[in-house]
């Protein structure tokens, strides 16, 4: 499906490929097109980018809703999952702790005849 010019009749097929998780890479082939060709249509034309913001919104909305729903049905993965990204201050891997204060050292160094 080589195509030199946009044409408005994708847009509903565009949305529907994003809703369906295709990348924009892999949209840029479907239609033909370098991905760099899809970014400039993009920023030529707002329906596009409109249509493909939809498309990946959609998908992103049903993966939040599966993800919720897996998580309320005790899928504990799903549960760390969801409280690390949605409360990451009370559920992260790795804590960072901060000190404040003075630290004195001492080293002391022998001399030949064992003196310090």
């Amino acid at each position: 499906m080589a195509k030199t010019l946009y044409d408005p009749d994708i847009l509903p097929v565009v949305t529907a490929w994003a809703r369906q998780g295709l990348t924009k890479l892999e949209i840029a082939e479907k239609l033909g097109i370098c991905e760099k060709t899809l970014y400039q249509w993009q920023k030529k034309y707002k329906a596009l980018k409109l249509a493909l913001k939809d498309g990946v919104e959609e998908a992103d909305n049903r993966v939040e809703d599966t993800l919720y729903r897996k998580a309320m049905n005790g899928d504990t993965t799903a549960m760390i999952f969801w409280l690390k990204n949605r409360k990451p201050n009370n559920w992260r891997d790795k804590w960072e702790l901060t000190a404040t204060g003075e630290l004195n050292i001492r080293i002391g160094f022998e001399d030949d005849d064992g003196d310090s």
